[in-house]
Order: C-alpha cells, then sequence, then structure tokens
C-alpha cells in the first residue's frame, strides 16, 4: 500500500519515518492517525506529524519480529515472555482507548533498543465509530486473524488476543499455528496460548488485562520480588536511589528478574493520597527503559 522512508525533520533536526502512501487513502491514514494520536505509551510508535497522504512517524532503530524469527529462529522463553508483555501492555493501552488494532503480526512488532514498538494502526478500528469498510470485507494478515475476521464478521478486542496468541506462539515455536501444534513448555504458557487461539471469542481472554496478568504470573513463577503495601518507603527509597546505584555498577537486571509495584496503604488520613502514590511510582517507573512495569495482578 506504501513505502516508509527514514527522513529528517529539518525544522526539529531529528531522525523520523516517512510512511507514504502509492495512493490516496485518505480514510486509511486518517484512521491510523486518529488511533495512534490517541495513544501514549512506551510500547506503541509515536505519531509525530500528519500530511496529505503520509505520516511522521518515530523512527525505531531495530529490527521487525519477523526479521528476528527468520534470521534466529524460536526465542528463549524468558525472551518471548518479556517481548509479550510488552505486547500485550501496548494492547491494554490501545483497548482502553477503545481501538483494535487488527493486524497484529511480528511484521507490525519492532525490536528496538527500549524494548517492544507496536507499529502500524493502518487497519485499526475505533470500536465506537461507524465501520469504515463494508462488513463483508476482510482485511488483515490471512495466516494471523481470527476466525470471525476471516469471515467478515464484526471484530472486537478479542480479535487482537487471537492474533496475539499467534505471535507468542511463532516465538517459541519458530513457525505459525496449525491444525497440529508443536509442544509449548512449560504447559502453563502453552495453556495460555490455547485459550488466545479459541475459534469461539467468549472462551479467548476476554481482556488484554487478562492476558497481561496470566503471563506475568508465568514470569513471576521463577524470579521475582514483590513489593506489597507495607514496602511504600522502600520503594520510594529505591527510585529516589537510581541514580546512585546505576554509578555504584550493581549486577545487571536480566529479562528473568520482575518488580511487582503493589498497592499502597494510605495511613496519612488524606484522601488525596488513596491513588495518586501508586500513579505517580507508576509514571516514574514506566520512564525506565530498564524495567517492564506490568498492570496490577489482581
Amino acid at each position: 500500500m506504501g513505502e516508509v522512508f527514514r527522513a529528517t525533520d529539518t525544522r526539529l533536526g531529528r531522525a523520523v519515518a516517512l510512511k507514504t502512501a502509492r495512493e490516496q487513502f485518505s480514510d486509511r491514514f486518517e484512521r491510523e492517525a486518529r488511533a495512534i494520536s490517541a495513544l501514549n505509551h512506551p510500547n506503541v510508535c509515536t505519531l509525530y506529524d500528519v500530511g496529505p497522504n503520509y505520516l511522521v512517524m518515530e523512527l525505531v532503530e531495530g529490527e521487525t519480529l519477523a526479521s528476528r524469527l527468520k534470521k534466529g529462529g524460536p526465542l528463549p522463553v524468558q525472551t518471548a515472555l518479556l517481548y509479550g508483555l510488552q505486547i500485550a501492555a501496548a494492547l491494554v493501552e490501545a483497548h482502553e482507548k477503545g481501538i483494535v488494532h487488527r493486524d497484529l503480526k511480528p511484521g507490525n512488532i519492532m525490536i528496538g533498543k527500549a524494548g517492544v514498538k507496536v507499529l502500524d494502526f493502518g487497519l485499526a478500528r475505533m470500536e465506537n465509530d461507524a465501520p469504515l469498510t463494508a462488513s463483508y470485507m476482510i482485511i488483515g494478515t490471512p495466516a494471523y486473524m481470527a476466525p470471525e475476521q476471516r469471515a467478515g464478521k464484526p471484530v472486537d478486542r478479542r480479535t487482537d488476543i487471537y492474533a496475539f496468541g499467534c505471535v507468542l506462539y511463532d516465538m517459541l515455536a519458530g513457525g505459525r499455528p496449525g491444525p497440529v501444534r508443536k509442544p509449548i513448555q512449560p504447559r502453563n504458557l502453552e495453556r495460555i496460548i490455547n485459550r488466545c487461539l479459541e475459534d469461539d471469542p467468549e472462551k479467548r481472554w476476554q481482556s488484554a488485562v487478562e492476558l497481561q496478568h496470566a503471563l506475568a504470573a508465568v514470569r513471576l513463577g521463577k524470579h521475582s520480588v514483590s513489593v506489597t503495601a507495607g514496602a511504600a518507603a522502600v520503594l520510594a527509597l529505591a527510585v529516589a536511589g537510581t541514580a546512585y546505584f546505576f554509578m555504584h555498577r550493581p549486577p545487571k537486571l536480566t529479562a528473568e528478574d520482575t518488580l511487582v509495584l503493589g498497592d499502597f496503604e494510605n495511613k496519612t488520613g488524606d484522601p488525596v493520597f488513596d491513588q495518586t502514590l501508586r500513579q505517580g511510582l507508576t509514571v516514574q517507573l514506566q520512564q525506565s527503559p530498564f524495567l517492564l512495569l506490568v498492570s496490577r495482578l489482581g
């Protein structure tokens, strides 16, 4: 449908990705611009500007997940879980804004220096919008389409969850899921994938948040550090001392290390702190490229 160029924003002096259309796909570009501009998340590619037949986007240095899999085959379980959690986080953000991607696949996922970036919302749809295509028109990438999408039926966020299951299986098995699938270890991870790939949307995970929690539980089954309600002061000191620890060269974090940000008990008597403390720390921790922060586990 078009081409993507590396370009330079001469006004701001920064490298950008310039996505152009071979023809005037005004509805498609308007849809993509609307979808991406509504999102503000470290795992979603940032939109800078829009023109009559082009988008100016964040330039993500790295390679697509498709390229990574083609060169190296299946990923280690912990790497696949790390990427899976970041992709799921992008879907949580999109779905909370009422956006269904509809074309999630390895070719639309970039592996950059700061982690995963989900790209290409050109087929995305706002759930509350009137359809921009006829109800019988089938759009997307066939190998990653949910059954209802292939049949031209209405889609919703559970359609993205099916595609996510295809991507996660691809990362772990080194190929797309078919009628006969390779066994996945650990078994609880295989059960997560199988539930994503249910033909009936009612039998899948009903939200990306549920899926994210299930994946986080698999990671937490090995190495975890749990920050509970009574540890707010300790966590605050840890955040404040981040620069000190980096300067004194602590052991490097690995893909097997997980930090869980729990709830806090407000004992100040001032209700203003009921939600703001956790939200404030969440925002601060999300700025770090060294930490993966998932939604609350319960």
